[in-house]
């Protein structure tokens, strides 16, 4: 399923291979919300108008666990050292009624549809509901969300404050891989509401700043290998030290980063994108980005989730043409979005 191993890497950008600037989602996050206050914001979900993207499903939330062991987790108060590692899983789906509305029904009951898994990989100091407004809009359109709770980088109530660890972005590539185990299994489980609602054979990996990192060493390094995965999408992300780089063949790949993102050098995205070889296309976003492309709600943000969106749309849901020019027309908004594709 999955196999690592620590090889020397290909020489990694400066920007990448010296120590990373403080990435702390939460604080990101505040700070980028508070510099859009009183702009031309409108609400999540918006459904009488084509401007935003507009919901086709309203959405459900619930909760699973998994134990991934293939590695171990440090101390971290107040848990002691463990060779496992505990991993809540926070989950949105498409349910079958309710309003379209930006509010996530807790326990809603699940549209049948056998509708493609994302797994999604949050930054560091984050927790899923960090990215609410993003995975939302990903289940709204039809699929099943899963975001893994990480047990060193994650923000966890109660617990010492996380930290950023180059090994535990690596160690946090099997948690990815035991969370898609973790919900095939549901999916499999007569009974279990995801049976009728996923496809486990169709399944895609997103990650955002530490979490792209995480994807990044999954899907575009040589060291390792998930043949599960069928779509990536890597956001503000880099190329993990320790692992082999050796132009890998990757699925179709997005790659996303804004131009003024000052938590990550836009230098580290583009020496992924051309690194490697095979179906991928590299979304610039203008402005000084590092969150906000994910939980915003202006033009920037919309267009960057109708981009992501087009792209999962193509290669999880046979989308053809119509996600392409879709994808098209969301990364190349003048003056927000710019895209180009390689193979």
């Amino acid at each position: 399923m999955a196999a690592a191993v620590a090889l020397r890497p290909a020489a990694l950008p400066a920007a990448a291979a010296s120590a990373p600037p403080n990435r702390d989602i939460s604080k990101i996050a505040t700070a980028e919300r508070s510099a859009h206050a009183g702009r031309n914001l409108r609400p999540f979900a918006t459904t009488g108008t084509a401007a935003f993207l507009r919901d086709v499903y309203p959405v459900g939330k619930t909760a699973g666990f998994t134990v991934d062991r293939a590695r171990g987790t440090l101390a971290r108060y107040p848990n002691a050292t463990a060779p496992y590692r505990n991993l809540p899983i926070s989950i949105w789906y498409p349910a079958a009624s309710g309003p379209i509305s930006s509010i996530d029904t807790f326990w809603a009951v699940a549209r049948g549809g056998h509708f493609p898994l994302i797994v999604f990989a949050p930054g560091f100091n984050a927790s899923p509901e960090s990215y609410e407004p993003f995975l939302h809009a990903i289940a709204a359109q039809g699929y099943i969300v899963a975001a893994p709770l990480f047990p060193i980088e994650g923000a966890i109530s109660g617990a010492a404050p996380a930290w950023r660890s180059d090994a535990e972005m690596l160690n946090q590539m099997y948690d990815m891989s035991a969370v898609i185990t973790q919900m095939g299994a549901y999916a499999n489980t007569p009974g279990n509401f995801l049976s009728w609602a996923m496809n486990p054979s169709l399944v895609g990996i997103i990650g955002h700043s530490d979490g792209a990192i995480t994807v990044a060493g999954m899907t575009m390094s040589t060291s390792y290998s998930d043949p599960r995965i069928k779509a990536a999408v890597v956001m503000a992300g880099a190329g993990p030290g320790g692992l082999t780089w050796n132009r890998r063949k990757v699925v179709p790949t997005m790659v996303e980063q804004a131009t003024g993102d000052p938590y990550n050098n836009p230098i580290n995205s583009q020496w992924l994108f051309n690194h490697v070889t095979g179906p991928r296309d590299y979304l610039t976003v203008a402005g000084p980005y590092h969150m906000w492309p994910l939980i915003g709600n202006d033009v920037t943000a919309d267009v960057t989730r109708r981009a992501v969106i087009a792209h999962l749309d193509g290669t999880l849901k046979n989308g053809g043409l119509g996600s392409f020019w879709r994808l098209v027309a969301a990364g190349n908004t003048p003056g927000v979005t710019s895209l180009k594709f390689a193979n």
